[in-house]
């Protein structure tokens, strides 16, 4: 690291990514809840679990190149 503008970079990163998680958890309940609801059998549908796992990873990347872009000089 060589100045602070490297350790915020890196701050803003891990910020982000803590953020994403908590996302990520919220989406999570939110399907388990809808599948509760409508009587979905999550254990011979597991592919209702990726959709927070993507979700999470695609608002993550987005996030970091809407911060590239908007930083720009």
């Amino acid at each position: 690291m060589r100045g602070p503008d490297d350790r915020h970079l890196v701050l803003l990163y891990i910020y982000l990514a803590a953020g994403v998680v908590v996302i990520g958890v919220g989406i999570t309940f939110a399907i388990l809840a809808i599948c509760a609801y409508y009587g979905i059998d999550v254990t011979r549908n597991w592919w209702l679990m990726a959709i927070p796992a993507f979700g999470s990873l695609l608002i993550n990347v987005l996030l970091i190149e809407l911060y590239r872009k908007l930083t720009k000089r």
